[in-house]
């Protein structure tokens, strides 16, 4: 397996980037929240003959040092087109993961003729979500949002009370309270949720372009997700004739060898077309 791994300086930014294969096509790759670049290594490893993958230590994650106050679309597309130049692209593919997803979509919405197909997995972004939209966006939700991540026992209390009467799932509620219980995911997570705050995809647009570009989008979701709810995703495809979703077997995490398998064949299968 060709494997290299090096860091791009980007104004006063390091993002550490990890390149496995020598195919002929590019595909960009966007990790998950608490993750890095080397989550994608058994894709790339299974994919290594039709794609040169490079994947990237989102801010806040791995070893890139971010240090502007926000991860926004100019410093996205640029990190982008270096890697569309470097490789001497017209076009390329992105795959991404949960949070990672953003980014794909963020493209799409600035670039889409740059772009052949997109593979989502387990998306978070196909729709607005008023939660983190006021956690980061508005002035006084980012001061509650603030207080939740340095004092989070008051808020788990009061959202134990709505599980417990139905007004939040059980499901959601466990993976809530995970999220909140360690100190440093606490910090990596008001870090990151206000880092990439400015990349906010909207349906209509996506949409729009994807009317006016050839390229192809491809959900991967699974049937048992309790953070990406499967109805988020058949939503976000009603009236696209260029997008599809599937359905696999299993929860929000993708990195097990059987789902990769799965995914890397609905890829192949895909761009093989």
């Amino acid at each position: 397996m060709n494997f290299q791994q090096g860091n791009i300086r980007y104004k006063n930014n390091i993002v550490h980037c990890v390149k496995t294969g020598n195919g002929p096509k590019l595909m960009l790759a966007f990790h998950g929240f608490g993750q890095d670049a080397h989550f994608f290594k058994p894709f790339a490893a299974a994919l290594e003959e039709e794609y040169t993958t490079i994947a990237i230590d989102l801010p806040g994650h791995g070893a890139t040092k971010w240090t502007d106050p926000f991860f926004d679309a100019n410093a996205l597309m640029a990190l982008v087109q270096g890697f569309k130049n470097d490789l001497n692209v017209d076009r390329f593919s992105l795959l991404g993961y949960s949070i990672g997803c953003r980014l794909c979509l963020s493209v799409v919405t600035h670039q889409a003729d740059w772009v052949d197909q997109v593979f989502l997995m387990a998306p978070d972004g196909l729709k607005r979500n008023f939660f983190y939209e006021l956690a980061t966006k508005n002035f006084f939700g980012k001061k509650i949002f603030k207080a939740v991540c340095d004092k989070p026992h008051l808020f788990i209390r009061f959202a134990n009370r709505l599980s417990k009467i139905g007004l939040i799932a059980k499901d959601r509620f466990a993976f809530l309270q995970k999220s909140l219980a360690d100190a440093d995911r606490r910090r990596q997570v008001y870090e990151v949720w206000n880092l990439l705050s400015p990349l906010t995809p909207r349906k209509a647009i996506i949409q729009y372009f994807m009317k006016k570009n050839p390229l192809q989008l491809h959900l991967l979701m699974g049937e048992q997700d309790a953070v990406i709810p499967l109805a988020s995703g058949q939503s976000f495809i009603r009236g696209m004739k260029n997008a599809t979703l599937q359905v696999l077997p299993c929860g929000h995490h993708f990195n097990n060898e059987k789902i990769v398998t799965q995914v890397c064949r609905i890829i192949q299968s895909t761009t093989s077309l």
